[in-house]
């Protein structure tokens, strides 16, 4: 018997001791490391690792996305008209009983169901967005109106489009009849101090609530958030004349 055939038997003849097994009968890992190695030894496959099964994910994209509403009216044990007029009212409110629509509410949770938003825009005969125009992103003073705009915007659960015109009269134009193409709900235009009267023709044309941030030289008929001027250089001139100035400069811009 050569060494490899005294090493086998020497090993087959190892019996697990009580102390190579756990509280109960349970093989430790001492003995398990045995049997391996009598099974290497006798020329045997070793059995295949086994991994783990991978965890189970909470929350499933695709189950999102199939569901629809007849499943939560199925859950609720109502009509899918009911779901509709809780999840997705519109301009006309029909009455629901609270508890109803808890109901519907909570099975719209339990199946992670997002309404559509275009759906629900069609009931309540809005878009639910905003168009913001701007004359000049890389302007510091614009992309702080932009987010004070999206604060708002978000408040009302409203969602903001930002077009930058880069101070050209055609892009102004286009982005008007782009953002009333996609029936946004209103539309703010800033920098309007500087717009001239080929500039405001073009107002003219849109069909939407418009809204303009600062005053232009003529005279506009659409509301607008602006700065008194006048009135912020009164009182400039006037703090100055307290503390004792007597030679005050005005600069003014183009």
């Amino acid at each position: 018997m050569d060494a490899l055939d005294q090493g086998r038997g020497a090993v087959a003849d190892t019996d697990e001791s009580d102390a190579d097994r756990a509280p109960g009968g349970a093989r430790s890992s001492r003995a398990h490391t045995s049997s391996l190695a009598r099974q290497a030894l006798s020329g045997k496959r070793l059995p295949a690792p086994t991994s783990p099964p991978p965890a189970k994910v909470a929350f499933n994209i695709a189950e999102v996305a199939s569901t629809t509403i007849t499943d939560v009216a199925r859950a609720a044990g109502v009509s899918i008209a009911t779901v509709s007029r809780v999840l997705s009212p519109g301009p006309v409110p029909h009455p629901v009983r609270a508890e109803t629509a808890d109901r519907v509410r909570a099975a719209a949770r339990q199946l992670n169901f997002i309404p559509s938003p275009l759906a629900r825009g069609l009931a309540a005969r809005r878009s639910g967005l905003i168009g913001l125009i701007v004359p000049d992103l890389s302007d510091p003073h614009y992309p702080q109106i932009a987010i004070a705009v999206e604060d708002r915007a978000r408040d009302a659960e409203l969602a903001v489009l930002i077009c930058n015109t880069l101070g050209e009269i055609e892009r102004m134009a286009e982005y008007l009849q782009l953002l009333q193409a996609r029936r946004v709900d209103a539309i703010v235009l800033s920098g309007a101090t500087s717009l001239n009267a080929v500039e405001l023709l073009a107002l003219q044309r849109c069909e939407v609530p418009l809204v303009l941030i600062g005053r232009p030289a003529v005279h506009i008929e659409w509301p607008n958030v602006s700065i008194d001027n006048r009135q912020g250089a009164r009182l400039a001139t006037r703090h100055l004349i307290q503390i004792g100035r007597e030679r005050i400069v005005h600069l003014s811009g183009p």
